[in-house]
This record gives structure tokens, sequence and C-alpha cells, in this order.
């Protein structure tokens, strides 16, 4: 997967510059009544568009490839402290967590079902839409499992150190003391408050936490905050791993410019033994085209009220 692919921005552009109120007025009509934007091709042809449709289905084999360690269990500190809950609903439970001076991201999987059924299960896939995006998550064992994975690879290929996705620390098993903690919260979810009487007990994955980071939009992306953002899931590709959710809401956009890609539990890896290599460059195609076909491509400017 390296080097970087040549080509991946497009040339800059300047007809935004000459769009009048008429003109945007039109847009934003046709686009709030159809959904479809009128500016989707102003960066031209996908450059990742592949001619030969026989490439996309002939095998390559996989060169210099061996799996990673798992991703390492660690013991939940007792010094640990919780300080909120992030997220009042959806499964995994967001807690911003403190040790030794340093905020974490505690992302806990509940209702889980016994050890012997956590199986890489990665073949269990959920529905897609259009973009490769999931519109139906699988199972809560096969998300935690996928993450792991994920965050494995990431680790050994030296991505997490690049900063181009969060550092992550392990996963655990919370005892009856963290979950008591997550429970004592001044202001919790019922879903919290109910982890306390789960027949099993809950795991967890530990990764960076970003002050300030904002999630990428209509409003803060630009042409080259989507270079960054591509270049950034290209290097997430050569650590072989497939993000498999590209959409603005996996996508931290840190106040110096930096981006951030997360949220793994939709992810493949090679290790599954189902991915080709051009399921990567796939992804990376479609990428480009949600990022310059829909998200820099005008929609900003004739979809404000998004």
């Amino acid at each position: 997967m390296e080097p970087p692919l040549y080509n991946l921005v497009p040339e800059p552009l300047d007809t935004a510059e000459h769009d009048t109120p008429e003109l945007l007025a039109h847009a934003r009509s046709i686009a709030e009544r159809t959904k479809s934007n009128l500016f989707c091709s102003m960066y031209g042809t996908n450059p990742l568009n592949i001619a030969d449709p026989s490439l996309l289905i002939t095998w390559f084999p996989w060169h210099k490839y061996s799996a990673p360690q798992p991703l390492p269990e660690v013991t939940m500190s007792e010094k640990l402290h919780v300080c909120e809950q992030l997220n009042a609903t959806g499964n995994p439970l967001l807690f911003l967590v403190e040790h030794g001076g340093q905020k974490m991201l505690l992302k806990v999987y509940h209702k889980f079902p016994d050890r012997d059924a956590l199986q890489d299960d990665e073949n269990d896939d959920g529905e897609e839409d259009t973009w490769g995006r999931y519109t139906r998550k699988p199972d809560l064992r096969v998300l935690f499992q996928r993450e792991c994975n994920a965050y494995a690879h990431l680790l050994h290929f030296g991505v997490c150190k690049r900063g181009t996705v969060p550092h992550c620390y392990g996963w655990a098993t919370l005892s009856s003391r963290d979950v008591g903690k997550l429970v004592a919260l001044p202001l919790v979810s019922d879903v919290v408050r109910a982890l306390s009487s789960e027949e099993r007990p809950p795991k967890d994955i530990l990764i960076e936490y970003f002050a300030n980071a904002e999630r990428l939009s209509y409003r803060n992306i630009t042409s080259e905050i989507a270079q960054v953002a591509l270049r950034a899931l290209h290097a997430i590709n050569a650590a072989n791993v497939i993000h498999g959710d590209v959409h603005r809401r996996n996508i931290l956009l840190l106040p110096d410019k930096r981006v951030i890609w997360i949220d793994f539990d939709c992810s493949s890896c090679v290790s599954s033994g189902h991915l080709m290599r051009q399921d990567f460059l796939r992804e990376l195609r479609d990428a480009w085209s949600y990022m310059y076909e829909e998200l820099v491509s005008g929609m900003n400017r004739i979809l404000d009220w998004i």
C-alpha cells in the first residue's frame, strides 16, 4: 500500500467565486426537493476508478503479511477516575475517564455473551448503503472483536503513533468496582444504571481522548482537509485495515487541522481471510467520492441548513 497513491486531490477550483445568489437559491430549491447536489461533479471524475472490471475480481496474493499480536488485555487501576458519560444513548457507552492526570475515552460494550461466544466472526456483516457504510450494525460481540482486531493492527503497524487514529491502551473486563464507579456518576442514563444487574461483566476499550475536537461536517471541511483525511485513510489501509464506515461522524477535526479517524467497530482486517487487495482501493475510491462529490463539492453552500 506504500508509497501513498499519487494525485488523490483534484486541482483547486475557483468556480465558487462565480456563484450568484440566484444560482445558489435555485440549487438549494432543487436540493431540498430531490436531495441531489447539482455540484457533485465539479471536481471531475474519481481518479481511483478502475476501468477494467476484471481487475476488481482477480485474486492478487498477499505478500509479507503476518497477523499482529492480539490487543493486550489490561487491568483497570483503582486510581481510575470516571469523569462523565459522553453519550446518553447508543452502544458502546462512552465515558471520559482520567488516570495519572491523563484523560482517556472508555468505550463500554454491555450485554455481552459469555467468553466462549467471543469469536472473530467478521463474516457476520450488517447491511450497507451505497457508500459502503453500515445501516444496521451486526452483533455487539462482533463490533467489540472488530475494534480490538483493528487497533491491534493499527498499533503494530505504527498508525496510532503517526497520530491519524487514537492511541489504544488495550481492552478490559469491567469489575464490579469499575461498574460501581460508572453507576455512581450523578448524571447517567438508565442503561448505565442497569450495568450492575447484567449477568456478564461488560467489556471496554480504553483509547486516547481528544479535547476540543469537532466532527467533520459540511461546514468545516475544505479540499485541503479532505486530502488529509484521504491520506489518513490510506495509512489505515496500509496497516491492513478496512475502516468499513466512511462517514463524517467517524472523522474528528482538531484545532490544529489534524484529522483523526475513529470508531473501528465496523472494520475488517486481512487476518479475517476474506479481504481482497482491491477492497482497500474500493474503500479509498468510495471515500474520494464521498469527500469530493458530497462534502466538498458545494453541499455546504447549497444545504446550509444541514
